[in-house]
Order: structure tokens, then C-alpha cells, then sequence
């Protein structure tokens, strides 16, 4: 199929004329930047002149192969699709003009087609039974594998809530209503970004109202009268799908998260190799949280390897006073917004940080980010207990996660020293063969 380019659409006959749809500010541009000559226009209910042609109805476009493409040049892309695959017309050489970038995208790649619009698997994330946490992700990644083995195109997340402010008491559990409902939009929300094929967001109260959004159609878990348990957010279930072939680090961060991420890199000044610190630093289960002399003491032996540093604090301290340790700068943007930090960690050289939300959630699973984790253990805290581990992250003392990469790697020892050993020796490694 030909693509456009403004020379192509320049020199094109009259035997491959193109049908603008559209006579607006965005057609006025995509006319002078393609420097098309050969073109019928088209809107809702046709009527007046564009550059000195009638503009006919869009209904009459009935023959969209007569044209050697078609340009949605309008704001009302979703509707004018939608009719389009309603009636059936092929969206073979459809594209939409992205006017504010001079892009040109093909509809395919919008997911417009008929398939896209009818094969999705609804995913249904029940807040009466399941966790408003980072949990959130292995639970994505079965869904994934399911939409795969389906033969599907896409998933649609349906979290349904419950009678606290909108929350169910299970998301309100260790942090409170008004905790519950920041994780909802904040967490789970932003972390369905991280499945390209997760096309869509719905929220409702109950499961009464799911009827009107599934209809009938596939859905995970299958058996919605079934109650879920931990072996549909836990890491244990999805390293035997791992040994039985399945890919399960299949997160990853959308394209315009990874601009962001370049964009502050560039405005900090970190055109160098980085790596990242991200610090737990939270009230519920403090025990469990990065000893800040600890890392600080780190970060100055990776400042001696010549790498940058990007600190990600903890969300509910990053916008407190700046902890200023010497050559490393802070991002605040990234302990809010999910989709941001995981593109830092996947531009990172290296990662590291305790056993945590994030590092479970984004980098364990995403083949894209290499991590040093540790503070697993915490035999004071049951999530964080050798049995808690064993039974639900399917991992033992002194092992490795078996799906994970060479510089994925989880640090056993609670010494400052050979912590800072280890993350410099695999640092080092890294810098060899790179």
C-alpha cells in the first residue's frame, strides 16, 4: 500500500485522486502541507466550497477504493469511523491527519477495525475482592495471557468499585476511603497503560451494571460467580505459566510516557548514563522502607562510576523538602504518575530499590528494565514474611526469579556495604558488554 508523503499526493494522477474528509482548520493544513492537487472533499451533510471544489456528503462516499486514499481531517474521527465500520466500508487506505504534529496515522493502527471493535476480552477487576495495589499488574499479565490464547485483539478493563465513596471496603484496607479512591485513579487506572492492547477503562459500582458492558462476550476471570484469590494477583501462578512457555514480562510504558521521561532527562542535563533510586518511605509498614543512609551511601559509589542518578521518592514524600544528596536529581512527576516512572525505568541503566508496589508491579514485569531488588524479607510484616514469599511471589531465600533477565536480580543480604557491592558489580558487568 502507499504511504503518503507530500510529493507522492504532489504528483499523484488523476486516475489516484484523494478524498479529503473534512474542510476545516485541519483540512486547510493537511491541503498545504501535502500540496495535494487532485482531491474531493467531504463532510456530514456536504455543502459550500473548499478550495474552490463543491464539498460533497460523506454518505456519498460509497466507493472508498476509488480513491488512492482517504484523509479523516477533523476532530470527529471517532464518529466518522464508527459509521464507517457500521457500514461495512473496508478502512484499507483510511488515515487520520494529525494536524497539530503533520502526521499522517493509519486507521489499522487506531484500532478502528471491525475486529478491534468486536474481538476484546472483558477484564473485570472486582474491588470487593481484590486489592487497589500494584497486585494490579501480575493480575493484567494473566488477563494478557488469556486474550492471547483467545485469539482476541484487545482488552477492555472493567474495575468495579463498591458503597465506600465509590470503593469497597477491601480497596479501603490498610489506607483509609480517600486513599482508596487515589489508588484507583492513580494505580489501576494507569497501570492498564502498560498493555498496549488495553483499548479501554470502565468503572461502575457493581457487578449488576457488567451485563451492559460485556454482553455476552469473553471475559476474565471466565466465572464471574467464582471469587477471586491471591492466585490472580500473585507472581507464584504466573511463574508456572513462565515455565510452560508463556511471556510473562509484557509490561511496558506508552510512547508519549517515554517523551515525558526524555523530556525531563534532557531539561536536568542527563544526556549520560543513569540509573534510578527508588526510595519507600510510606507509614503503613515502615519497617518495610529504604534505609535513606543506606542508599544515600550508594549513590555516592555510582556517582564515582560516573553514571547519573534519579531519585523517585516515595508518593507521599515527594513534595517535601528535597533530600540534596550531592550529584542526583529528583522526580517528583514520576512518584505520581505510573506510566512516567516506568518509562525512567526503562531508560535507566540500572534500577534499585526495596521490595515494594513498584518494583513488583513495573519492573519485575517488564523485560525492558533492569533492576537490582532488595529488602524482601521482612519476617515482621506478613506480605513480606519467607512464607508470604514463597506461597505467593513463588520464591525462597537465596533464589532468583526464574523468568527475569542477567541484570534482573533480586540482593538477599541486608548489608549496606555488600548491597552497594553487588549493585556496582552488576553496574560494572553492564559497562563491558555495552
Amino acid at each position: 500500500m502507499p504511504m503518503f508523503n507530500r510529493g507522492y499526493l504532489a504528483n499523484s494522477s488523476l486516475q489516484e485522486k484523494v478524498a479529503i474528509i473534512g474542510c476545516g482548520e485541519s483540512a486547510k493544513v493537511f491541503a498545504e502541507w501535502s500540496e495535494v492537487e487532485h482531491f474531493d472533499v467531504f463532510t456530514t451533510l456536504g455543502g459550500g466550497q473548499f478550495r474552490d471544489k463543491d464539498v460533497l456528503a460523506v454518505e456519498t462516499l460509497r466507493e472508498p477504493n476509488d480513491y488512492l486514499q482517504i484523509i479523516i481531517a477533523n476532530q470527529y474521527v471517532d464518529e466518522i469511523l464508527e459509521q464507517w465500520v457500521n457500514d461495512n466500508k473496508s478502512l484499507q487506505n483510511v488515515f487520520w491527519f494529525d494536524f497539530m504534529n503533520l502526521k499522517l496515522a493509519q486507521v489499522d493502527s487506531l484500532s478502528y477495525t471491525q475486529s478491534a471493535k468486536d474481538s476484546s476480552l472483558h477484564v473485570i477487576y472486582d474491588l470487593h475482592v481484590l486489592p487497589a495495589t500494584f497486585d494490579i499488574a501480575a493480575f493484567l499479565v494473566r488477563a494478557e495471557l488469556r486474550r492471547i490464547e483467545l485469539g482476541l485483539d484487545n482488552i477492555n478493563l472493567i474495575i468495579i468499585g463498591g458503597n465506600f465513596g465509590g470503593v469497597s471496603a477491601r480497596a479501603c484496607l490498610n489506607h483509609g476511603s480517600e486513599q482508596g479512591t487515589w489508588r484507583i485513579q492513580n494505580v489501576l487506572i494507569p497501570m492498564s497503560q502498560m498493555l498496549k492492547r488495553c483499548r479501554g477503562v470502565s468503572f461502575i459500582p457493581n457487578k449488576k451494571c457488567l451485563s451492559d458492558l460485556t454482553q455476552g462476550e469473553a471475559t476474565f476471570p471466565q466465572d464471574l460467580s467464582a471469587r477471586p484469590d491471591f492466585r490472580f494477583y500473585a507472581l507464584a501462578p504466573l511463574q508456572k505459566r513462565f515455565e510452560s512457555g508463556a511471556d510473562i514480562q509484557v509490561l511496558e510504558s506508552p510512547m508519549q510516557a517515554k517523551e515525558y521521561a526524555r523530556q525531563f532527562l534532557k531539561s536536568h542535563g542527563i544526556s549520560k548514563q543513569f540509573i534510578t533510586i527508588s526510595l519507600r518511605e510510606y507509614t503503613h509498614q515502615a519497617s518495610r522502607n529504604s534505609c535513606i543512609e543506606c542508599y544515600q551511601y550508594l549513590a555516592e559509589r555510582v556517582l564515582n562510576l560516573g553514571l547519573g542518578i534519579v531519585l523517585i521518592r516515595d508518593t507521599n514524600k515527594a513534595l517535601e523538602q528535597k533530600l540534596n544528596w550531592e550529584g542526583t536529581v529528583e522526580c517528583p512527576v514520576a512518584s505520581f504518575n505510573v506510566a512516567i516512572r516506568m518509562a525512567l525505568y526503562e531508560s535507566a541503566f540500572m534500577n534499585i530499590s526495596v521490595s515494594s508496589g513498584p518494583s513488583f508491579g513495573l519492573m519485575l514485569l517488564s523485560r525492558h528494565c533492569d533492576f537490582l531488588m532488595t529488602h524482601l524479607v521482612d519476617n515482621s510484616q506478613v506480605v513480606s514474611s519467607e512464607a508470604f514469599l514463597k506461597e505467593r511471589q513463588g520464591i525462597s531465600v537465596g533464589e532468583q526469579f526464574p523468568f527475569c533477565g542477567r541484570f534482573q536480580r533480586v540482593c538477599w543480604t541486608e548489608d549496606a556495604e555488600e548491597i552497594a557491592n553487588e549493585f556496582e558489580l552488576m553496574i560494572k558487568e553492564k559497562l563491558s558488554i555495552n
